[in-house]
Order: structure tokens, then C-alpha cells, then sequence
């Protein structure tokens, strides 16, 4: 909302005119001939697509077939290999186990004459060493570490591609070897040894400038790449940097594959047919993938071609719409022209007419609709400039923060008093106030507002309505407040989007009354709940052999605890001291006979809370016992309680020392026939409560209990001797 409003019959401004604008006659021209360069465009991009994906999958389907028909070349070669060392096994010079070295070298040699493919064949003993070889070398050998032999000894076996190793024609020679594989059995079905014969990839190599040969012919820069099981590129073949998998040679083509099947792809710039080796009758085949591939550019030329020439065509039709626009043009622009003019002299005259022309109906329609807007236009902005000022006096008196933001701009354009006051900064107007209000935003959990998440961002950018959003807002003068920010988007009738109504209100007094009534609330509870636990607790661990002495045992018991209760409410619940918990607990319930009977001698402890009512129970059952059966049952009896702190060496941390001991009472000729439950008690209390052990002595003169206490677990500090 603007600060002021247009005076009565003033004309609103519309800013200077540009410097440079177009004519409509030029315009017209210029978009008939652009329509008729757009559709010749468009045109030849969907035609050259049509053809281009035509092409492209006809020339990768060719691919496709010669990557198949390379698979099937690769796989009967190596079922002709297998076969040939299949059958070198089952000679009965390999089988008997009496043949001489001499005759099955010679058998191995001829074999291997006939196909040069072959590094070497071999016959291996069941221990691993060399029997025979084709050339002679590596006999005596022990192969047993490697795979080839292993494999063979169980079944025919075809490897993968590796290094030459020992077979390599010349030291320091890249060749790489396929190891064949096949076990040799006697009549009786006992292994007898394992016959090996590596073959050289070069052998791969000859099949594939085989298979490729004709495509060639007709595709240049055509080359065949074999990937292994893993989906890696087989050593020794020359690929580009980052090559190395399938899914950069041929994306997309690992889901087809898992399903044993062929096809084509698009790799970056090239064309790409696959085929897996699916293997040749009883041979599964090493898993091996073949690739194909060519150039997609010089593949797909002739498309390029065909789409520079309908271009061509298009850009002279063009030309032609663009001529003929301009003569077309000329008879709709001269009655806009001159009306434009006069529109241009209103600004400075008002009596200047509106020109009528009588030959075109919507021009003249046009002057006739211009001259109502003026007088409207007055009108309007003088009714616009009462509601604004009526707006203003309304939102000026309201209790909460109220601002207006400008849509889609986030310009603000009014905030009231009691914005500015609860802020406690400035807001300018006619500047974003995204970047003003969310300074000095928090959130919840003390993290500042990003610009773009701050309540009036989100109803500018995505059209959110807040509704009483909490934050904390740091002010000018370093006083962080609570806020509650609500924001909306407001819109027009016909759904447009005008302004944002963000409104605010300072909730800190009553946020921190809430919170102290939450902390209050719950503090209580928790402590009536401990209360009933413990009370809970002291009724289960209650024996009596009679209704009267089981209620004066819980009497007594909850009497402890409530003493204990009493005690830490009257220190605010802080602890309690030491000293003062166990003659308060004695005087309980021994009262006046207490006076000269008890000796009390130890460094004054304030007890940590969670251990006073504990330490009160285990006092109460000693007290009570020594009222019934010990030192102050009778006259002249007494009790001395001792502390002090000591190192455990065995725990490595350090205890409190308590000792319990009762004089002067009836005498004791040993531990009692049955144990009691006020023992027990003290006992569990000890240990589970406070992490803490009993020791018991029934000395002549009295009994004698002795607790030991993690002073992690009972003290919070030592105030004195």
C-alpha cells in the first residue's frame, strides 16, 4: 500500500518512454517471417529425429548381429579347444598311467601343431607337477597353486584372461592366456592326472578382425571390446580412460544381459551393439560379453545432411512471409499509429482529442474505451485514497504487530506502532523485508532464520499461511523476546495474488509463566510418584507373623521414610546431613531413652537425595532391632556409630566406612539360628540402592554391622570433621 494516493484528476505516470521500440508494421513482418523460420525449424528437428532414431536403431541392430555373431565365433572356437583337451584326456597314453613322458609329449606336440593358438599343452601328475609338455619346457614343474590345475582336477574347466607368466614367448612380452582345462581318469574312475593347454588371446583377437571384417566395409572406426563376468573390460585391449566397466561402455545394457539377451545402446558419442556368450552345447562358456562399436556421427551423417537442407529451404520461405507481413501490415498500423500519438500528448494536455476511425471497427472501439478510463481512472483513485487513509487509522490502533508486504516482490509498504515498538528496530519502507525482519530471527532451538524460511518469505515465495509460529527475536538492544508470527498471502477476486498480512504479538511473559507452571507440575509429580514407589516398596518388604506386628513394622518403616521425605523438603531437597539423619532416626524411635545411650563419631557428609531415604531405612531396621533384641532393650545399654573414608584398592574408588556397634546389651553366644527380615532388608537396601556391602559380627558385648558405601553413590560433599 503506497503512502499517498493520485490527486483528482491527475494522470498517472507511466515513466519515460525507451529509447529504442519497434514499430508494429516491423513487428508484424518480423513475426510472420520468424513463424514461418520457427515451423521450417521445427520441421526439420522432428524429421531429422524421426530419421536420426530410425537410423540408429537399424545401424545398432547391425551391430547387434556382429556382436552375436562374434559371440558365437568366440564360443565355438573355445568348445573346439575344450573338446581337443577333452579328448587328449581320454587317449589311453594319458588314461593307463604306464605311458613313457616321451610318447605323450609327442601326442601333446602334434596337437598343438595343428592349432597355433595354443602357448602349450600339458599333462600334469595329481600332485601338481608337470608330467609331459608339447614343447618340453616346465616339465617337473609343480603347478599345484594354480587355478587351471585345481579346477581341472574336478571338471573341464575354462579361466579367465591373465598374464603369461613362465609362458610368455619372450621375457618382458604382454601376451595374455585363456586356460583349457580337462581331468584325466583311469577305467576305474581314479584321477590319473590333469590335462592344461593355454591358449593366447591373440587367438580372440584373429576371431574378432574375422567377424568384423564385412562391417567394416561399410562402417569405419568399427572395433570389438570383451568384457568379462564382473561386467571389466578383458586385459590387453586398447579402450579410452574411464572405459573400464560395462555400465560406462554400455549403459543400460546390464538389465538385457542378466536376462541372456542381446542388444543396443548409446555410449556418449558412439553406437554400441552387445551380445552375451551364452556357451555351446554342454559348455556354460566363461561369461564373456562382446561389444561392437562405432562412431554415432559418421553413422548418422546423412541425417545431418538432409536437416541443413530443409533449414535452407525454410529460411528462404521466411523471407517471403516477412515481405509479405509488411505490405499487410501497413493498412492495420496507420490507425494505431495515430492513436498512439495522441496518447503519447495526453500526458501533458488533457483536451487533446481522441482520434475516431470510422473504417476499422476495434480502433475505434479502442479511443471510445480510452477516453471512459480517464474519467473512471479519476474516480477510482480518489475512492482508493479514502480507503487507504480509513486502512491506515484501523491498523494503527491495533494491540499487535501488523505489517503489509508486496506481492511477488516482498517490498514493504506499511507497518503500524506497534511493530516498530516490539521490534525495537527500524523497518524502512519500500526495501524487502524478508532482509530486515528475519535479522536477528531465532529459532525454537536458538538457530538463526535463513531469509528464505522466515514466515513472510514462505507466504511470498510458496503462498503458506503461518498460523502462530513461535520464535525468539534478539531487539536492538540485546533483549531477546518471544514472538508469535502469523502471515498469509492476500488475494483478489480474480485470484491474483496483492499483498502478505504478517501480524506479531510479544508472548514472552506468558511463555515464561507457562513454562514455570510445566517445570512445577512436573516436579511435584515426580516426587509423589517416588514417594508412592518407596512406600510401595517398604509394604512388600514387610514380614510379620501377626497382623499387629505387621502393621507396626510398616508403621515404623513408612516413618522412616516419611522423616526422610520431611528432612530433604525442609533443606529444599538438596540432601541432608549425615549427622543430623542419624540421631534424628534414633530419637525417633527411641526418644527420651536415647540420652548418654548413643555415641555418634565421623567427618559431617551431606548426603546426595536419592541416597537419604535409603541410609534412613537401614538406621530404622538397626534402631529397631536394638529396641527389641539388643544394647537398647534393657538398661544401661548403648550404641556407637562410627564413619570415616577409606581407599578400596580392589574397586579402585572410595568408601564409606559405617560401622554399627551395640554395648553393654544381652549377651551373644553367636549368629542367630534364624536370619530376619529386617536383615534381609538391610541387606537389598545396601546393595541395590546404594552399590554397597554388609559385613554382620555377633560379638559377646553386641552386635556389630559394618557397611561399606561407594562415596559416588551417598556423598555430595564433606563439610567438616
Amino acid at each position: 500500500m503506497p503512502d499517498g494516493t493520485l490527486p483528482p484528476g491527475a494522470i498517472p505516470q507511466t515513466g519515460a518512454a525507451p529509447r529504442r521500440q519497434i514499430g508494429l508494421r516491423v513487428l508484424l513482418a518480423l513475426l510472420m517471417g520468424g513463424f514461418g523460420l520457427l515451423a521450417t525449424g521445427a520441421a526439420a528437428l522432428m524429421l531429422g529425429a524421426q530419421l536420426e532414431q530410425r537410423l540408429q536403431r537399424d545401424i545398432g541392430a547391425e551391430f547387434t548381429v556382429a556382436a552375436e555373431r562374434l559371440a558365437d565365433l568366440l564360443n565355438r572356437s573355445l568348445f573346439e579347444r575344450l573338446r581337443e583337451v577333452q579328448l587328449l584326456a581320454f587317449l589311453p597314453l594319458m588314461r593307463d598311467g604306464g605311458g613313457r613322458p616321451e610318447e605323450q609329449r609327442e601326442v601333446l606336440r602334434q596337437v598343438q601343431s595343428h592349432h597355433q593358438g595354443y602357448a602349450l599343452l600339458m599333462l600334469i601328475a595329481p600332485d601338481g607337477r608337470v608330467i609331459a609338455s608339447s614343447n618340453g619346457s616346465l616339465e617337473g614343474l609343480d603347478v599345484t597353486g594354480d587355478e587351471y590345475f585345481r579346477q581341472g582336477r574336478l571338471r573341464s574347466f575354462v579361466g579367465g584372461v591373465r598374464d603369461p607368466g613362465l609362458l610368455a614367448p619372450r621375457p618382458g612380452d604382454t601376451a595374455r592366456l585363456i586356460d583349457l582345462a580337462a581331468p584325466v581318469f583311469d577305467a576305474a574312475g581314479a584321477l590319473r592326472g590333469v590335462v592344461a593347454g593355454p591358449l593366447f588371446w591373440d587367438w580372440a583377437a584373429a576371431l574378432s578382425r574375422e567377424a568384423l571384417a564385412p562391417l567394416r566395409e561399410r562402417r569405419r572406426g568399427v572395433d570389438a571390446v570383451l568384457l568379462s563376468r564382473d561386467g571389466e573390460v578383458l586385459p590387453g585391449q586398447a579402450i579410452a580412460a574411464g572405459e573400464a566397466r560395462l555400465e560406462s561402455l554400455a549403459p543400460g545394457a546390464l538389465p538385457m544381459l542378466a536376462r541372456g539377451r542381446a542388444g543396443s545402446a548409446v555410449a556418449g558419442s558412439l553406437l554400441v551393439g552387445f551380445a552375451p556368450m551364452r556357451g555351446q552345447r554342454d559348455l556354460p562358456g566363461p561369461g564373456w560379453t562382446v561389444l561392437v562399436r562405432g562412431d554415432a556421427a559418421a553413422a548418422l551423417s546423412p541425417v545431418q545432411r538432409l536437416r541443413h537442407r530443409i533449414l535452407g529451404w525454410g529460411a528462404a520461405a521466411a523471407l517471403l512471409a516477412a515481405l509479405l507481413g509488411w505490405g499487410i501490415a501497413g493498412v492495420v498500423a496507420r490507425p494505431l499509429q495515430r492513436l498512439s500519438a495522441a496518447a503519447r500528448r495526453l500526458r501533458s494536455d488533457l483536451a487533446v482529442p481522441i482520434p475516431r476511425s470510422g473504417r476499422v471497427r476495434e480502433v475505434a472501439t479502442l479511443a471510445d474505451s480510452l477516453a471512459s478510463l480517464l474519467t473512471t481512472l479519476r474516480r477510482r483513485e480518489h475512492e482508493l485514497a479514502e480507503g487507504e487513509a480509513r486502512l491506515r487509522a484501523v491498523l494503527e490502533q491495533m494491540p499487535v504487530g501488523v505489517v503489509l508486504v508486496e506481492m511477488p516482490s516482498g517490498r514493504l509498504c506499511f507497518r503500524n506502532a506497534r511493530a516498530l515498538q516490539i521490534l525495537g528496530r527500524p523497518l524502512e519502507l519500500d526495501t524487502p523485508l524478508t532482509l530486515q525482519a528475519a535479522f536477528g530471527s531465532l529459532r525454537r532451538d536458538g538457530l538463526p532464520y535463513e531469509a528464505e524460511d522466515f514466515p513472510v518469505a514462505r507466504a511470498l515465495r510458496l503462498g503458506e499461511t503461518v498460523v502462530a509460529e513461535p520464535m525468539l527475536y534478539c531487539r536492538d538492544d540485546g533483549k531477546v523476546i518471544s514472538l508469535e508470527m502469523n502471515a498469509a498471502p492476500v488475494r483478489g477476486t480474480a485470484g491474483q495474488s496483492l499483498l502478505v498480512v504478517c501480524t506479531f504479538e510479544d508472548v514472552t511473559e506468558s511463555r515464561l509463566t507457562a513454562e514455570h507452571n510445566r517445570v512445577l507440575a512436573r516436579e511435584v509429580d515426580h516426587r509423589a510418584k517416588n514417594a508412592l514407589a518407596v512406600v510401595q516398596a517398604a509394604l512388600r518388604m514387610t514380614r510379620a507373623d501377626s497382623l499387629e506386628a505387621f502393621v507396626r513394622a510398616v508403621e515404623g518403616r513408612v516413618s522412616a521414610l516419611a522423616r526422610a521425605q520431611i528432612r530433604l523438603a525442609e533443606e529444599e531437597w538438596r540432601g541432608a546431613g549425615l549427622h543430623a539423619l542419624l540421631k534424628g532416626e534414633m530419637a525417633a524411635l527411641l526418644g527420651d531413652g536415647l540420652h548418654g545411650a548413643l555415641e555418634l563419631e565421623g567427618p559431617e557428609l551431606i548426603l546426595k537425595v536419592e541416597a537419604v531415604q535409603p541410609l534412613s531405612l537401614v538406621v530404622h531396621e538397626l534402631a529397631s532391632n536394638a529396641a527389641r533384641h539388643g544394647a537398647m532393650s534393657r538398661p544401661g545399654g548403648r550404641v556407637t556409630l562410627r564413619w570415616h573414608q577409606e581407599r578400596d584398592a580392589a574397586r579402585g574408588s572410595d568408601m564409606l566406612h559405617l560401622q554399627w556397634m551395640e554395648l553393654d546389651g544381652p549377651a551373644l553366644s553367636g549368629p542367630p539360628a534364624r536370619r530376619g527380615f529386617g536383615a534381609r532388608v538391610i541387606e537389598t537396601t545396601a546393595r541395590q540402592q546404594l552399590g554397597g556391602t554388609v559385613h554382620w559380627e555377633w560379638r559377646q558385648a553386641g552386635l556389630c554391622c559394618q557397611m561399606m558405601v561407594p562415596m559416588t553413590r551417598l556423598v555430595t560433599e564433606i563439610t567438616a570433621d
